[in-house]
């Protein structure tokens, strides 16, 4: 009997950690089935990304979502509900960041050069938040691969680390000038 308490009581401090990182695209389906795209900043390597960190993240819910496809309600209640909201620089993660609280993290993919103030948003609400320079993320549509290992070490790291020790300055952001 004292097994079967040992095992509902691992169980349940493994469902402590279990949680949901959600991850924004700009690629979708339309109404009509055909795929649709947002005006670049596309993360050309999303599929390796996602594979990442599923691998790494074994115990969470890895979920994609178009935020741009879906009305808002269900875009704030999957923000809501996620840990951790990562994404391209754009306005559907300065959207999301008005929705966070103190519990949650945002790791923003800033193109180069890109300017942002979604740090702001999400540390006013008391959230974490953390920039991945993407270095190749140029040009007009500002699409690029991005370091699939520096965004699964970036989203462990937010998982990792308790709010207290995050000390991320919005101004002292690598890339972040507008030329």
């Amino acid at each position: 009997n004292n097994n079967n308490n040992n095992n509902s009581s691992n169980n349940s401090s493994n469902n402590n950690k279990k949680g949901t990182v959600l991850v924004f695209t700009r690629k979708g389906k339309s109404e009509d089935g055909g795929v649709t795209v947002g005006n670049g900043r596309i993360i050309e390597n999303l599929e390796e990304i996602l594979n990442s960190l599923k691998n790494k993240l074994e115990d969470r819910v890895i979920l994609t979502v178009n935020p741009g496809m879906l009305p808002h309600l269900i875009q704030f209640l999957l923000v809501a509900s996620a840990d951790i909201i990562v994404g391209m620089h754009g306005g559907a993660l300065w959207g999301a960041s008005r929705w966070t609280g103190p519990t949650q993290t945002i790791v923003e993919i800033l193109p180069i050069l890109g300017p942002g103030d979604t740090c702001q948003k999400a540390k006013m609400r008391g959230a974490k938040y953390y920039p991945i320079v993407c270095n190749s993320c140029r040009g007009k549509n500002k699409s690029g691969k991005v370091d699939p290992n520096l965004v699964v070490e970036t989203v462990a790291s937010a998982l990792e680390y308790p709010k207290s020790i995050h000390q991320t300055s919005c101004s002292a952001i690598p890339g972040m000038t507008r030329g």
